[in-house]
């Protein structure tokens, strides 16, 4: 069962999507892209853009970061996504589906 076909009354997961970001305008198009997918995919997650001022860019550290703050927030599900890539459907929502029923 995917995530959208939950039966009425079941608990909903709240599911974060991080997105590591660092600005650069090469980059704009396909991190609206990313967005605009997990809105029409995945509409119950809370997608965040992490990012942090730095002359050095780590994308593990917005990770970390990212996961902190859905940690902090009471999330089930933590997603990293790159800010560039568009994950796979079915492999996304299965992943989620483990994920409750498994408790992980």
């Amino acid at each position: 069962m995917g995530t959208n076909d939950r039966r009425p009354g079941m608990d909903k997961p709240k599911i974060y999507v991080v997105l590591p970001w660092k600005h650069e305008s090469s980059r704009v198009r396909a991190f609206q892209e990313v967005a605009l997918w997990y809105d029409n995919n995945l509409p119950e997650a809370k997608v965040v853009c992490v990012t942090y001022d730095s002359d050095i860019w780590l994308p593990s550290h917005t990770r970390n970061l990212g996961v902190r703050m859905a940690q902090k927030d009471g999330a089930d599900i933590v997603i990293l996504n790159d800010a560039d890539t568009i994950p796979d459907k079915r492999a996304l929502l299965e992943a989620v589906d483990a994920a409750m029923k498994d408790n992980l």
